[in-house]
């Protein structure tokens, strides 16, 4: 398949793969490869559409292929003709939010427009909270649910780390993290001013679960300087513009 996007982590999500938004042609793979720009792509889609950031290459990768192997078991099942309309209808939404968006992304806002922006709603932009966070990862769900059971009574670190030996768990210490920027599933299990504690098995694919130990937390201090949050001030102002640039564009096609 020629991938104009690469799949989400569900079987059923988007075949990004046509000629144009009123005809679409897809076929299964006559081989299963999964390429470095596969990767990169898929990083990119996850990045935007979860905000979560993928590092695992490797992870990524098996994904990806495990993604194409059933989307090609879809097609050669025949059951696209069920779902085509759907799919177009799909691909012709995202064709024309991303046309929009990217007509609108060549006309720069000058950055006394953003820095005022940041001065008009400062308040938006204060420091969260931070976490100090140390993840266990595992291959088998099982494993990872016994390991939270016995180790959330442990309260202690070293005590936690001993076990996850035990269950083969890859071990690595996150570091600070704001709150603000986890994915909001996991932020929701955040305990303010708490610190020491788990957080139940999270599943990112068929083989990696993931169990994280929050080392300590402290509140947010201040305000992100301008730098920090330019870019998502950008964002937010071609957000709100999105509807009013769309009409103006569609304009120049209804006469």
């Amino acid at each position: 398949m020629k991938y104009l996007m690469v799949k989400s982590f569900f079987v059923i999500s988007i075949f990004m793969i046509m000629s144009f938004a009123v005809e679409i042609n897809i076929t299964p793979d006559k081989a299963i490869n999964v390429t470095q720009k596969d990767i990169t792509t898929y990083k990119y889609y996850v990045k935007r559409k979860y905000n979560y950031v993928i590092t695992d290459n490797k992870g990524a990768k098996k994904i990806i292929k495990e993604n194409r192997i059933l989307a090609n078991e879809f097609l050669k099942k025949g059951f696209l003709d069920k779902e085509k309309e759907y799919i177009k209808i799909m691909i012709e939404d995202y064709l024309a939010d991303r046309y929009v968006q990217n007509i609108q992304r060549s006309i720069k806002i000058p950055e006394k427009v953003l820095y005022s922006y940041y001065l008009d709603h400062k308040d938006k932009f204060k420091e969260g909270a931070k976490v100090d966070i140390v993840r266990f990862s595992f291959k088998i769900y099982e494993d990872a649910v016994d390991f939270y059971n016995k180790a959330k009574r442990l309260h202690n670190e070293e005590a936690i780390k001993k076990l996850a030996t035990q269950y083969k768990a890859q071990v690595k210490n996150y570091g600070w993290r704001d709150v603000n920027m986890l994915k909001k599933t996991f932020a929701s299990f955040i305990k303010k001013d708490t610190k020491g504690y788990l957080v139940p098995p999270f599943i990112l694919s068929k083989n990696v679960i993931n169990v994280y130990y929050i080392r300590d937390y402290k509140k947010g201090e201040g305000y992100y300087p301008f730098k920090k949050v330019k870019e998502k001030i950008r964002n937010i102002l071609y957000n709100k513009t999105f509807g009013h640039k769309r009409e103006e564009i569609l304009k120049q096609y209804k006469k």
